[in-house]
């Protein structure tokens, strides 16, 4: 009887045993089902929410017209920024191609010179003295003609290299000059990159947001009205007389 009892309770704990493996068994056989039929087991993604929350928004229409318009005046500051560049880079082309155009022609002219004297030197003679003597005196006037002429382009452009930033003369005869020219395009194209910094914290601020007032909207699209007042310094034509007050006193 004792026996009994004892292969009784045996049994019960085996079958026992059997119920647990078999429910562990079950449990792994339906989360193999689920994942095998493309459920899967839920497990937590502190991203997805973040995930979801940024698809939420990009799907919102008035998101979207709004990001439209921000991209827009960042358009019109790149193009703005780029004609800034462009101008600020072509004065040095500009500067150049002035000096080696005014080396060539003072080349051209003193050459052109040299021969018309020779040509008279040449052909001098007593029997047309007198002829000689007017093709003389207009070759002389030509020559201090065009002698005037190379020393103003010379003046001109000498004065314009000037890279003294606080040049008495510059600042009194408001002297157009090279240097002058590119700090105009250098403080255009810092302003555009401010307004495209301010331009990137508005665009966070509706990502962060979903949407911006009216206002906010009006003022960004203010951001692509650049200060384009012209500069004051205008004078790009000098006198001989103004080239040796600045040679001499600058």
């Amino acid at each position: 009887m004792i026996t009994k009892d004892l292969n009784m309770d045996e049994l019960d704990r085996q079958l026992e045993q059997f119920r647990m493996e078999d429910g562990e068994l079950e449990q792994e056989e339906d989360i193999a089902e689920q994942v095998g039929s493309g459920r899967g087991v839920r497990v937590w993604n502190p991203f997805e929410e973040k995930k979801e929350e940024d698809k939420s928004i990009d799907d919102d229409p008035d998101f979207q017209v709004q990001m439209t318009k921000l991209e827009a005046v960042r358009d019109s500051l790149n193009r703005k920024a780029d004609s800034a560049r462009k101008d600020y880079e072509a004065v040095d082309k500009v500067r150049e191609r002035e000096g080696k155009t005014i080396l060539s022609e003072w080349a051209t002219t003193l050459g052109l010179l040299c021969l018309i004297f020779v040509i008279l030197g040449l052909t001098k003679a007593p029997q047309i003295i007198v002829p000689w003597f007017g093709l003389l005196l207009l070759a002389i006037g030509f020559s201090v003609k065009q002698i005037l002429a190379m020393l103003r382009r010379t003046a001109n452009h000498n004065i314009m290299c000037c890279k003294d930033p606080v040049s008495s003369f510059v600042e009194r005869t408001k002297a157009n000059t090279y240097y002058k020219q590119q700090q105009y395009a250098y403080a255009k194209i810092n302003e555009i990159k401010g307004r495209t910094e301010e331009l990137d914290r508005w665009e966070k601020q509706l990502r962060k947001k979903g949407k911006l007032t009216d206002e906010e909207l009006e003022t960004v699209a203010n951001l692509i009205h650049i200060n384009e007042h012209p500069s004051i310094y205008v004078n790009s034509k000098f006198s001989l007389g103004e080239w040796m007050d600045y040679i001499f006193k600058k």
